[in-house]
């Protein structure tokens, strides 16, 4: 227990001093890869799927990923691509600032986001025995940003507050997140967020639905998740609205048969989380380098 929080601190220390510092953007992320990782990435000759995020952020400038990354705006992309607005999750009403927060024309049950920050989500299932100190949640997510990972499309959001539609299992607990990882506008490989409102685990799978026996950041699931009856529809509906990029993540829930649009990432985890075993931080950084190779990353 001692040793635990000793360790902890130590971590804080480092990244205090990490994010202090006042380098070139390049020096400060192989910095925080050292940290984070336990080795020097090496940014202008990337190998690992982590020094290919890193080398995207620094590299790839695109003027659609401040809208992607916005998650009000990010729905006026989807329909431009013609993304059927049956996948959009409802929105109730979006507000500028947290003292702009209003419930009483909200349904019984919703959701609360900021539109930039990762993380920053309350949920109320009654509105009735909501408690409205949780909103200082949101007050503190509002207050973020992700420059401290360098992810440069964030510094663009116009933050705002927004609340939505309630997803949920039958029996009230958060839905499967799946989250496909799209090169060029197609889907290699995938991972399953299961268990979110106890202990989350992950699972990754291939295009094909075959298990990957890695982890990163969760345990796997005991039980493997089983293949959706709806895989092909969101197999579809990534590729249809990741071809503008050479790499985004496509973030989907897939409920009692119903399909609905999460988010867009452009930079998983940061690039700041290892993989176990660490061959997969190789094997998965091989299709950054299958689009380079065939000169589509532009």
């Amino acid at each position: 227990m001692l040793k635990s929080f000793f360790n902890k601190l130590k971590y804080k220390i480092k990244y205090k001093l990490a994010y202090s510092f006042k380098g070139s953007d390049k020096d400060y992320l192989i910095n925080l890869g050292k940290i984070s990782l336990g080795y020097e990435m090496n940014l202008d000759n990337p190998q690992t799927f982590n020094e290919w995020i890193n080398w995207y952020k620094l590299n790839y400038k695109s003027d659609l990923m401040p809208i992607c990354v916005d998650k009000v705006r990010v729905d006026e992309y989807l329909e431009d691509k013609g993304l059927d607005k049956k996948y959009l999750i409802k929105k109730y009403a979006i507000w500028d600032s947290p003292k702009e927060m209003n419930l009483d024309n909200l349904p019984n049950e919703f959701v609360i986001k900021t539109n930039h920050d990762s993380g920053g989500v309350v949920v109320c299932k009654d509105k009735n025995k909501f408690d409205k100190k949780q909103l200082k949640k949101i007050k503190k997510s509002f207050s973020k940003t992700f420059i401290k990972g360098r992810e440069w499309p964030y510094q663009y959001v116009h933050k705002k507050i927004f609340a939505e539609e309630l997803i949920k299992t039958k029996d009230g607990h958060s839905p499967r997140d799946y989250k496909f990882f799209c090169f060029n506008g197609k889907v290699k490989f995938l991972f399953v967020a299961t268990e979110r409102d106890t202990n989350t685990k992950f699972d990754f799978f291939d295009v094909n639905w075959n298990w990957i026996n890695v982890r990163q950041g969760h345990d796997n699931n005991v039980n493997v998740p089983q293949k959706p009856d709806n895989f092909d529809e969101m197999i579809r509906i990534c590729e249809k609205i990741s071809k503008d990029f050479p790499h985004v993540r496509v973030d989907l829930y897939d409920e009692d048969g119903v399909v609905k649009f999460g988010e867009l990432t452009f930079y998983h985890w940061s690039g700041l989380r290892p993989f176990d075993p660490t061959d997969y931080d190789y094997k998965f950084g091989k299709y950054f380098k299958e689009i380079i190779k065939k000169n589509q990353f532009n």
